[in-house]
């Protein structure tokens, strides 16, 4: 008996061994799984950060605020303002609001949203991310326009806007600045486009008249030398017929046999062609 209780407390004591040693293996297993599922998770959140924001579709009325950064009232007020704008001056104005900083650059990011969103001659884009310390960024740019006269404006434009206490007032007085300054940019390039076409037409005029009164010169030339041409012939002819040698034709005296006078004399003279042999 004592042998055999001996034998029951031994595989009692393997049992719990077994036992634990199991415990440990899933304990390990799941730490291992925890870890795996962790590092992948965490490359997918790397991989996804470092992948370039996609351009969303073109607000409907030239806010896009990701962050819901501002109120009813203050996105109203925006709004209005830069609809006005791209009607009345043709200056298309974006302020785009982000929730974080996108992988590419907010000032790339910006340049790309602007170039697939804009609908006029000149286009603006300020954008923004709130958490982010550098603040406000623009970018613009514009049809037949040098594109460093474009970032000129924009630089002087938001340096003004800097000038603000908030980085929310900030960010407005940027979309008005940038839209005044691309105002001016953009008339003084039509006003200078609209002066060189009437140069260019005024040349063209120019070279037209031009052409004209060569065209007349010829045609006067020639009419001119066709009638000289004619008066020499005529006057070589003339001359032609001058320089003949002319003889007095022969003559036969006739007498008047008691005929009344008539007053005239009494010789008639009579021509008459000689044949010649």
């Amino acid at each position: 008996m004592t042998t055999l209780a001996t034998g029951m407390n031994s595989i009692s004591g393997l049992s719990s061994i077994v036992r634990w040693l199991n415990v440990f293996m899933y304990a390990a297993l799941m730490l291992t799984g925890s870890v795996v599922t962790a590092q992948v998770d965490e490359k997918d959140a790397i991989a996804r950060a470092s992948e370039p924001f996609v351009v969303p579709p073109r607000p409907i009325n030239h806010v896009l605020d990701q962050a819901r950064w501002l109120n009813g009232e203050e996105r109203e007020k925006i709004q209005e303002e830069l609809s006005r704008r791209f009607i009345e001056q043709q200056v298309d104005t974006y302020l785009v609001i982000l929730k974080d900083t996108p992988p590419q650059g907010t000032q790339a990011f910006a340049q790309q949203v602007g170039a697939v969103w804009s609908r006029a001659p000149v286009w603006c884009v300020v954008m923004i991310v709130p958490a982010d310390a550098a603040g406000v960024h623009v970018a613009g740019s514009g049809v037949e326009i040098p594109q460093p006269t474009i970032e000129k404006a924009l630089a002087d434009a938001l340096k003004r806007a800097k000038r603000e206490n908030t980085p929310k007032e900030r960010a407005l007085a940027a979309c008005t600045e940038c839209a005044d300054d691309l105002r001016y940019v953009y008339a003084a390039n039509l006003r200078k486009t609209e002066r060189n076409v009437e140069a260019r037409d005024k040349m063209i005029v120019g070279k037209t008249q031009k052409i004209k009164k060569l065209k007349l010169l010829a045609i006067a030339a020639g009419i001119l030398m066709i009638i000289g041409v004619a008066a020499l012939i005529f006057i070589i002819r003339k001359l032609k017929r001058r320089r003949a040698s002319f003889t007095f034709p022969d003559t036969v005296w006739r007498e008047r046999f008691l005929g009344p006078h008539s007053g005239g004399s009494g010789i008639v003279v009579g021509f008459q062609r000689q044949d010649t042999e």
